[in-house]
């Protein structure tokens, strides 16, 4: 199946085939979208899978600004039921919207209650998006919750991990997602305004550099050898709501999950791969990160940071 991670920053994607409970990796690439260009159109996607010569259907992974990812105690009831309470669920948290695309799971039941983890979005929102595709010639076969894709991707990677406790730290363009994984679910995630947009501002002003040249010094940054002078300058200025928000919300995990849910810890998206933001993090919160496992595509070893979306929308069945 194709993946595609419907990013703000870029549209990644990953194209692979089921080999018994293990997957192969066929393709992986990407479109850069810089923040100043037009939105995306259905021309610019045509021509995108024209030229990496895409297969026409595909699996989105989906974030949205007014898109909700909470888990929520209720009553046990019948499914349809359970439909509609989550359909008034999502309108009180976010209003002025009527109709949602709604997605959960139940992770757990006990004494008449069942705790659910369940997204949605503005179902207009998810129609404009996939219209978009529509009109490109491609087939949407189904859209799934960011989150979910990134815990799918992961767990594709590592599904030792499966029966284990980790936390995932996914740092884009936009927003950094964090993600509380045990006891074979999520417990818990959030997203929050940080994304390596706020490092790109601060090379823009600081150094008066155009979207290009801001693009280069980031990629640059993604070897430890040879790290660009201005974003050693720049990280420093840019992280601080960075490091606040991780070190608040690592100490809820802590005291409401256990101490358990940090031993493991991942970074992913294209913040893991700038060198100076890890290291930076790494000393700012006292934390070892782990390393993502590669994507191997044939003798070639790929970071699947990047790719990690689009390759759990790839595993969609």
């Amino acid at each position: 199946m194709l993946g595609i991670d419907t990013g703000s920053y870029a549209l990644k994607f990953c194209l692979s085939e089921a080999q018994g409970k293990d997957f192969a990796l066929l393709r992986v690439g990407e479109f850069v979208l810089f923040p100043e260009k037009a939105p995306l159109t259905s021309e610019d996607i045509r021509l995108f899978f024209q030229r990496n010569r895409l297969p026409r259907e595909a699996t989105l992974s989906f974030s949205h600004p007014r898109m909700v990812f909470q888990r929520v105690s209720l009553p046990e009831m019948p499914q349809e039921e359970l439909e509609n309470t989550l359909q008034w669920e999502a309108r009180s948290l976010i209003p002025d919207e009527e109709n949602f695309q709604v997605g959960w799971s139940i992770v757990g039941k006990n004494g008449g209650k069942m705790e659910v983890l369940f997204a949605a979005v503005p179902l207009q929102e998810v129609e404009r998006y996939v219209d978009v595709f529509s009109k490109a010639g491609v087939r949407v076969e189904a859209v799934e919750p960011h989150v979910t894709s990134l815990v799918k991707g992961f767990l594709g990677l590592h599904p030792e991990f499966f029966e284990q406790a980790f936390t995932l730290v996914d740092i884009g363009f936009e927003k950094t997602t964090l993600i509380c994984f045990a006891n074979r679910h999520v417990l818990l995630s959030r997203s929050f305004g940080w994304g390596m947009k706020r490092v790109w501002d601060a090379l823009s002003e600081e150094f008066h550099l155009s979207p290009v040249e801001a693009f280069e010094i980031l990629r640059r940054g993604e070897s430890a050898a040879g790290v660009p002078y201005q974003l050693e300058e720049a990280i420093p200025l840019a992280s601080p709501d960075l490091v606040s928000e991780l070190r608040r919300s690592f100490a809820f995990f802590q005291a409401e999950f256990g101490v358990q849910v940090l031993e493991q810890v991942f970074l992913s998206g294209g913040g893991a791969l700038c060198y100076p933001l890890r290291r930076h993090v790494t000393q700012e919160l006292s934390l070892d990160f782990q390393t993502l496992r590669p994507l191997l595509l044939g003798k070639d070893s790929i970071a699947s940071e990047r790719f990690l979306a689009a390759l759990g929308a790839s595993l969609w069945k």
